[in-house]
């Protein structure tokens, strides 16, 4: 027994989910950041020089190609779903550090958490768009070893519990 009543295997498991949920929340942010900058400078490139790309788009198309709103609605969908997942992923980002900063303090509750929360990151393993779809990997990785590790979770609670109660 280690000096708070769980087992160093115990206290090991527990700090190295909360090494992997602050880890997955920086990754998160720096993703958010990548897509959220990409998406607004985008959609700022190609609002700035709008007369220039349409004047050169115009030279460039051949009988039968796109015209130049169907050109510009489909750099503005992109770009609005770079954005848009890239402010998804900011929350979730932030959400992961917070949690981590919790789980830190008070471990209860850590194994329903992450019961709980399979089907957020599948739909981020959907919507992430290359990095977020690793970091959403990662995600199911850290649930995994959460649920591997149940009975040393248990330990570690019910010794935050009779610490508390003492």
């Amino acid at each position: 027994m280690s000096n708070n009543g769980a087992s160093a295997k115990a206290m090991e498991v527990y700090h190295n989910i909360i090494k992997r949920e602050r880890l997955s929340g920086l990754l998160w942010v720096v993703w958010a950041v990548l897509t959220l900058g990409g998406g607004i400078v985008w959609k700022v490139l190609f609002k700035s020089g709008i007369a220039e790309y349409q004047a050169a788009f115009e030279a460039a198309m051949v009988e039968g190609g796109r015209t130049w709103a169907q050109h510009a609605a489909t750099i503005n969908f992109i770009s609005g779903a770079l954005i848009f997942v890239g402010a998804l992923a900011l929350i979730m980002g932030i959400f992961r550090l917070a949690y981590a900063w919790d789980m830190k303090r008070d471990p209860v509750g850590i194994y329903s958490h992450y019961q709980m929360r399979l089907k957020g990151r599948i739909a981020f393993l959907i919507l992430g768009f290359g990095g977020g779809t690793a970091i959403a990997v990662y995600d199911i990785l850290t649930r995994k070893y959460v649920c591997e590790n149940r009975e040393a979770l248990i330990e570690v609670v019910n010794a935050h519990l009779e610490k508390a109660e003492a």
